[in-house]
């Protein structure tokens, strides 16, 4: 494989001058970008469907495939969210963060507040415009190709065209830990973070790093899609990465020592720099990390953890080191490197997750690790990981801030770290010479810099096409629901009057979206073309 861009945003038409214009007073006017036509349920064609907005093939898979109405429907891998379809609306539920969502296809009204759960908060989807904080987020919008439909965004990304919108050429921010303004709250219909957020009716919590396993993680790209409708994408998309994972997960239990024992000996690793503003969690802290997500890479790869029962028991003594979590945490600095080496000795491979503010990802170098780790040269020799040669670091890509993908691209595709880890780890099940993706040798192997200029886009806001509705009007007029093979409503001025170019009639549980009629394009352009008439 070759280290490719995170962006998939290419080959978009250039936004005419009386759009851009048009979005520009849309800005000045603080209000919600317009949703693009054709996007939304005729709600007079609803009327007459008997099977509901979400047919069965567009709805996120479940466990058991069954579907009745109201369907409820468990994603088969995460355990932090669920989701419900009923005729007109669908119900998410975040159970981390306890809160629900109730989306709205547009076109269609919501249900009575007091037919809803406590507390839900309730969107029209497809969203449109939307805040986002989470990296973890960015690439699961990379994927379902909703990117376009950001509008503000966190500093941490790695992806070269969210740089370009939130720092270097649009300075669109994601506001959210610091307070919010006016115009980002006005302008946008979604905020998407880490933490929950009661107060604000916009707001959507996604935990997806939260959910135990790599898998469970990679599949809250369905928790995602729900708010575009895109649950049919992302079925197939985790469909794909779960098959690539598993697939390596065989070929490296198939390479590996037979006897557990004797496999490589993992440690993940963690340095954090004192930080006042934090309080007594920003004191400084070296970390040997067992997050489940790290055993589960770690043995997947064909390698095994140090014993986190027996460190607790000799090495932990609740002041100078302590037992946090699943993390042994290093608190005395001037005594935390000769017990540090003692304990990663028999370690053969280390994978460190620090991030170094005052230096280049390109730049770092063995000793900078040494230093920072309050290792000496002399251990180099003694630590069978620093002996050999196999320190990792999670920084293949990173953006000039020294963020990595590790929080973003990692996380919706555990399929390809599982294929770094391996590589080092059990190498017989990988194919020779695999360049790295999220994971490197620091000894051997150079980080890539993703970089705003790296963005084809020129313009800050980038055309949102519609995403097509779940009902339409075939040719012969008659209302159907969409199928696999006739995704959006069908261009009938290419087909005689009457002819059937659309399939899948009510009822037969198909489903999608609809393009803009011409008739409707010409009216829609005339209609802006009138107003600047009269501005």
């Amino acid at each position: 494989d070759t280290i490719a861009l995170p962006d998939t945003m290419v080959a978009r038409m250039a936004i005419p001058l009386a759009v851009l214009a048009a979005m520009l007073a849309l800005a000045s006017a603080v209000s919600t970008p317009a949703r693009p036509a054709g996007e939304c349920i005729n709600n007079d064609l609803f009327s007459g469907a008997n099977s509901g907005a979400f047919p069965s093939q567009f709805q996120i898979i479940s466990a058991s495939g069954a579907t009745t109405a109201p369907t409820y429907t468990k994603v088969t891998i995460a355990q932090e969210f669920e989701v419900s379809y009923y005729s007109t609306y669908k119900v998410v539920y975040n159970k981390r963060a306890n809160e629900t969502y109730v989306l709205v296809p547009c076109g269609l009204t919501a249900p009575a507040a007091d037919n809803l759960p406590a507390g839900a908060k309730v969107f029209e989807v497809p969203l449109v415009s939307a805040s986002v904080s989470d990296t973890s987020v960015v690439a699961f919008m990379n994927s379902l190709g909703v990117l376009t439909r950001v509008r503000n965004v966190t500093e941490y990304s790695v992806n070269s065209c969210m740089q370009s919108l939130g720092l270097y050429g649009c300075k669109r921010l994601d506001t959210s830990f610091s307070g919010l303004g006016a115009d980002q709250l006005a302008a946008t219909d979604s905020f998407w973070g880490f933490s929950k957020s009661a107060k604000n009716p916009k707001a959507i919590a996604v935990t997806a790093v939260a959910d135990p396993g790599v898998l469970n993680r990679a599949e809250w790209i369905k928790f995602v899609a729900t708010f575009y409708n895109k649950e049919d994408v992302a079925n197939e998309m985790f469909a794909a990465t779960s098959q690539n994972y598993n697939n390596i997960k065989a070929a490296v239990a198939a390479a590996a020592k037979a006897d557990v024992t004797q496999r490589p000996l993992v440690a993940w690793l963690y340095y954090q720099p004192p930080n006042p503003d934090w309080g007594i969690y920003g004191r400084e802290q070296i970390a040997i990390q067992f997050a489940a997500y790290m055993s589960e890479y770690a043995l997947a790869a064909g390698g095994r953890m140090l014993d986190l029962a027996q460190l607790n028991a000799t090495v932990v003594d609740g002041k100078n080191v302590t037992l946090e979590g699943k993390n042994i945490v290093f608190y005395n600095m001037e005594t935390a490197g000769a017990t540090l080496a003692a304990v990663l000795k028999d370690v053969d491979v280390a994978i460190d997750l620090t991030r170094y503010p005052n230096k280049r990802n390109a730049d770092l170098t063995l000793q900078d690790f040494l230093t920072t780790f309050r290792l000496k040269a002399a251990d180099v020799q003694n630590v069978n990981f620093l002996r050999g040669g196999a320190l990792l670091r999670v920084d293949v890509g990173a953006n000039p801030d020294g963020y990595t993908d590790w929080y973003e691209g990692a996380v919706a595709q555990p399929d390809l770290v599982l294929r770094d880890l391996a590589s080092v780890i059990t190498p017989a099940a990988v194919p020779a010479n695999t360049a790295p993706r999220f994971v490197r040798n620091l000894l051997t192997q150079k980080p890539l810099v993703f970089e705003a200029q790296q963005c084809p886009l020129t313009n800050c806001q980038a055309e949102v096409k519609p995403i097509c509705p779940l009902i339409f009007k075939n040719c012969a007029g008659r209302v159907v629901y969409a199928t696999a093979a006739q995704r959006c409503a069908p261009d009938c001025t290419a087909t005689q009057p009457g002819t059937n170019n659309g399939t899948g009639n009510l009822g037969t549980n198909a489903a999608t979206s609809a393009v803009v009629a011409p008739a409707v394009v010409a009216a829609a352009l005339l209609m802006a073309f009138l107003a600047m008439l009269l501005l």
